[in-house]
């Protein structure tokens, strides 16, 4: 989220990103302010995912770069829209491979 800035204009304080993007709530998984908060192979990844009846869809950013991705399904697979998105990341960007 360039640390609030977009396009030169600040839209959010730098304090703010950073609690959006610090876990709030914990269940086996970290929940920030609407974001979803993973750790994977020593990179923090934040990101969202929704979807409807036949489509799931998923973003999905690398905090240390700002590198992510977003794709969109046109099945329920919500079991594998995780796995999905760090393996194309690492995969396909960063020519990594890691264990999903």
């Amino acid at each position: 989220m360039h640390g609030g800035v977009c396009n030169d204009v600040r839209i959010l304080k730098e304090e703010t990103v950073e609690q959006m993007h610090s876990p709030q709530y914990t269940n086996g998984r970290s929940y920030g302010l609407g974001w979803q908060i993973w750790e994977k192979s020593a990179e923090n990844y934040v990101g969202h995912s929704g979807g409807m009846h036949g489509v799931a869809t998923k973003m999905v950013f690398r905090e240390s770069d700002n590198v992510g991705i977003i794709f969109f399904i046109n099945e329920r697979v919500w079991n594998y829209r995780e796995r999905f998105a760090f393996s194309l990341i690492e995969r396909l960007l960063f020519w990594k491979a890691i264990t999903i």
